[in-house]
């Protein structure tokens, strides 16, 4: 086994995972109409999901692959998302941000371990790459962690519970 192996595979469930969030915040920006600041900033973060899908995309070049083979990934991940999300309840919109500030967390782990193989494996190109979207992460993840307060006030002002 060459010392690419675990890269690719990591870069491909990357890859499925940003295709994943793209959709995911895609559903999520139609549904924060009463949330102009959360939707603004999740708009601003579904734009460099789309940068770092193919960013990841270009990783996977660089090793001469290609995410072809990710159809079971794919839904393995899409699977566990659904999971996380919660549609159709009242406090739909809330728990979903919640849910956002988990998945930014783990593609915030994610990164890091890529970084982390790719600088063992040598992949400079890959190591800067994957480091330019984890700072990206990190930022969307913090931003999540400080809105969430605000976040659940919004929403129980807006349901009457608070003034």
């Amino acid at each position: 086994m060459n010392n690419t192996h675990y890269l690719e595979k990591w870069l491909r469930d990357a890859y499925a995972m940003e295709k994943t969030a793209i959709e995911i915040l895609e559903k999520q920006v139609n549904q924060m109409n009463d949330y102009p600041e959360a939707r603004r900033r999740i708009s601003q973060h579904l734009e460099e999901t789309k940068w770092q899908a193919q960013k990841v995309e270009d990783c996977l070049k660089i090793l001469e692959t290609s995410p072809s083979a990710l159809k079971d990934t794919m839904g393995k991940i899409s699977g566990t998302m659904s999971a996380l999300m919660n549609s159709m309840s009242e406090d739909e919109t809330l728990k979903n941000f919640i849910s956002s500030c988990a998945f930014e967390n783990m593609e915030v782990a994610s990164y890091r371990s890529l970084v982390a193989a790719a600088q063992e494996c040598g992949e400079d190109q890959i190591r800067l790459i994957c480091g330019q979207i984890l700072q990206q992460e990190e930022e969307m993840a913090q931003w999540c962690t400080d809105h969430i307060q605000p976040a659940t006030m919004d929403f129980l002002a807006h349901h009457g519970v608070v003034a």
